[in-house]
């Protein structure tokens, strides 16, 4: 399995996050350092199996709470580009009660296209509209 391109060189620690709070310069190194790779490069060598993308995320699969499982929320999103970062903030928004729908542009790449569809094949909160539009 192939990890997201997310974390690049450098990941802080504790101890750096400690660091920061007490001194500025650190605080400023932490944010000089890069973090995100955004690249359509970086997409063409990502796993994109049902069973790669669940390993690299956390998903659960009961709601956190009575309250989330009763009110759950819609997100929809227009994508075009960086399969990386949508998955990325797929799995940081991720609740199970929740639906997921992606609208697609139609001059995303069809390497793009296949990687949305592969997502949304995995989860059956995720939905991809019929329609693509021009963004």
């Amino acid at each position: 399995m192939r990890l997201l391109p997310l974390i690049h060189e450098h990941s802080p620690s504790k101890k750096d996050c400690d660091a920061a709070i007490t001194d500025p310069a650190v605080a400023t190194e932490l944010t000089s350092k890069p973090y995100t790779v955004d690249s359509d490069e970086a997409d063409a060598n990502i796993s994109n199996s049902c069973e790669d993308i669940k390993q690299r995320g956390l998903y659960p699969e009961n709601p956190a709470s009575d309250e989330e499982k009763d009110f759950p929320i819609v997100f929809i999103r227009v994508v075009y580009r960086a399969y990386h970062i949508q998955e990325l903030l797929f799995n940081l928004m991720y609740a199970p009660q929740n639906l997921y729908c992606y609208a697609l542009d139609s001059k995303s790449s069809p390497l793009f296209h296949e990687q949305m569809r592969n997502l949304s094949e995995c989860f059956p909160n995720v939905i991809l509209t019929e329609n693509e539009y021009e963004v």
